[in-house]
């Protein structure tokens, strides 16, 4: 995973853009799968005012986590993947990341004169 992680550096600004893209997505999408897993094991939504119910909603969360160690690679190798995509529709054209001062989100906001 180091390696792809350097990967994923050496692509820059769009390869960072599209890295957090995928954990968002991955991490936004497990939120409600966990709830859902938590129901279908208890028969109930999580209590957070029951101390029972925090230990059991502990422990998926404490399983889920290292569950999703494992699949770190595969979120990387999505994030590599879809790097050009990013680097054309949304580095390129709202020229994010330049450095050069000549367009992108910085010139767009700064006042005209």
């Amino acid at each position: 995973a180091a390696a792809l992680l350097r990967q994923v550096k050496a692509a820059g600004v769009a390869g960072s853009i599209s890295y957090a893209f995928w954990e968002v997505a991955f991490w936004a999408a497990s939120v409600p799968v966990c709830l859902v897993a938590y129901h279908q094991a208890t028969g109930q939504w999580p209590d957070l005012s029951d101390n029972e119910d925090k230990a059991y909603l502990g422990a998926e969360a404490f399983a889920f986590v290292n569950l999703a160690r494992f699949v770190v690679p595969v979120r990387i190798s999505l994030a590599l993947a879809t790097t050009p995509w990013v680097q054309a529709n949304v580095v390129d054209r709202f020229g994010i990341g330049g450095g050069g001062g000549g367009g992108g989100w910085a010139s767009a906001a700064a006042p005209r004169r």
